[in-house]
């Protein structure tokens, strides 16, 4: 494929439009001199990222393109539509904040991923870098992941701290851009048992009373006597009162 083009002195810049792809066989095409052993090892290629290679040859005197400079490559060309090149992007998370213990579960939309080829990862600016625990299987079609959160390397925060989360790529260390996650201190009372404690004594303080929920409260109620102790109380008063003399009964006699 040829372009022809002229540069004005003091710009460098040029703009190529409508350029025609035309297929080459490559043993035409080998601006670098690679051995032909291995340009025939094609399964090493990567068919989902290209580079183009640009020469550029001068005019000489007559008028015709000799002087050649040295050929140039531009920065990898990756397919967006394949999975282990396309720019990764994070679409929606079902939350951004969890214990400082880790361990919350995480759905994280995203555009597509390989299974096998995926991080997520939580760093901060001090040089914290954590990731994200999950299994190939936890990968949905690969537009879902379901992780779990790492713990914060800090446990005693007493207010949130906000890191970073992204996912990235291991093959190619391609980051996707940055969302915030917040870190919230640790729930030493998570069902809320200690402040309803609380609450009660407050309740209880500013009524007048103290201690149990039924201190301060009189009731005369006798005390409960041991039973072996009525048992000689009965014997003795038994003894107090002599029983008298059954009398004769005066009716039904025998005649």
């Amino acid at each position: 494929m040829f372009y022809f083009t002229q540069l004005c002195w003091g710009s460098a810049m040029s703009v190529f439009d409508d350029l025609p792809a035309v297929s080459a066989s490559r043993n035409t095409i080998n601006p670098f001199n690679v051995p032909r052993e291995q340009l025939l090892q094609t399964e090493e290629y990567d068919l989902n990222v290209v580079r183009l290679c640009i020469q550029v040859f001068l005019q000489d005197e007559n008028g015709h393109y000799t002087r050649a400079l040295n050929p140039i490559v531009t920065n990898p060309i990756y397919d967006n539509s394949a999975p282990n090149t396309a720019e990764l992007r994070i679409c929606r998370v079902n939350r951004n904040s969890g214990s400082v213990r880790g361990g919350d579960e995480i759905f994280l939309l995203c555009d597509k991923v390989q299974k096998d080829d995926i991080e997520v990862r939580f760093f901060s600016p001090d040089g914290w870098e954590a990731k994200g625990s999950f299994s190939q299987a936890d990968v949905h079609r690969q537009v879902a992941i379901v992780f779990k959160t790492p713990p914060y390397h800090n446990m005693s925060i007493t207010d949130s701290v906000t890191v970073h989360m992204q996912l990235r790529r291991p093959s190619d260390q391609e980051f996707s851009e940055p969302m915030d996650f917040r870190y919230l201190p640790d729930d030493k009372d998570p069902y809320g048992y200690n402040e309803k404690k609380r609450r009660r004594e407050h309740l209880m303080k500013i009524s007048g009373l103290s201690g149990g929920p039924f201190s301060g409260l009189t009731m005369n109620r006798p005390k409960a006597v041991p039973q072996s102790t009525m048992s000689h109380l009965k014997r003795d008063m038994g003894n107090a009162y002599p029983r008298q003399q059954q009398q004769p009964s005066m009716f039904n006699q025998p005649y």
